[in-house]
C-alpha cells in the first residue's frame, strides 16, 4: 500500500477530526507530528519484523497506525492517558481491521488507555514520544524507566532525554501542527 493511500484512507480524517467542544481540530489543541514528518522518521527507526514499537502519548493513534501500515513491525502499541483521544484511536483501528484484515494475521496493534508510568511496555525495542508537553520531571522519571529496559535499542523524542543510556545519534527537524520541532534519535 503506498503512502498516499494510507494517508487518505486511514489517517487524514484523524488529523482533521474536530474537537466536540471547540471549532479547532484536535491537532491544534494537543499538537501532532505531521504525516510527512513521521514518514521522514520511519526510516531512522530501522524497524525490524520482530520489533515491538511503542508510542508513548499516542493521542488519536495516527503515528501507531502509520507505523503499522508502513512497516513490518510485529507489534505496535499506543499508550494514551486522555480517554477521548484513546476512543478515537480505537475507532481508527476498527476501520483498519475491517478494511485490511490480512495485515492483522501475524501482526498486532494495541491501544492502551492510561499513564505510561503504570501501563507496562517493557517489551519495546523502539519507542517514540512526542514529548513536547511533558514536564522535565516526567522526562526524568521516564528516563529512569527506559534505562531499565533490556530490549530497548532506539528512542525518538521531541525533547532531549538527559541521562538516557542510549547514545544520541541524530537530531532532525520535523514539522508539527504547532511549528517545527527537533526530534532526538537515541540508539544502542
Amino acid at each position: 500500500m503506498n503512502e498516499n493511500t494510507v494517508y487518505q484512507r486511514y489517517l487524514a480524517y484523524l488529523y482533521n477530526k474536530k474537537s466536540k467542544s471547540q471549532a479547532t481540530t484536535m491537532a491544534e489543541t494537543s499538537g501532532e507530528i505531521l504525516y510527512t514528518s513521521m514518514s521522514q522518521l520511519i526510516p531512522l527507526m530501522k524497524i525490524k519484523d520482530d520489533d515491538v514499537v511503542v508510542d508513548l502519548g499516542s493521542g488519536m493513534g495516527q503515528v501507531v497506525l502509520q507505523l503499522f501500515l508502513l512497516t513490518n513491525a510485529k507489534e505496535i502499541i499506543g499508550i494514551e492517558i486522555i480517554p477521548s483521544q484513546y476512543e478515537l484511536a480505537l475507532l481508527a483501528l476498527s476501520r483498519c481491521r475491517k478494511d485490511l484484515p490480512a495485515l492483522f494475521a501475524d501482526r498486532q496493534v494495541t491501544f492502551l488507555q492510561g499513564s505510561f508510568f503504570y501501563v507496562p511496555f517493557t517489551q519495546a525495542n523502539v519507542i517514540f514520544l512526542n514529548s513536547v508537553c511533558f514536564t522535565q520531571e516526567m522526562l526524568l522519571k521516564l528516563v529512569v524507566l527506559l534505562n531499565t529496559m533490556t530490549n530497548l535499542r532506539m528512542v525518538l523524542s521531541t525533547r532531549p532525554l538527559y541521562g538516557l543510556k542510549l547514545r544520541l545519534k541524530k537530531i532532525t527537524k520535523i514539522e508539527c501542527s504547532w511549528d517545527s520541532a527537533l526530534c532526538y534519535c537515541y540508539e544502542t
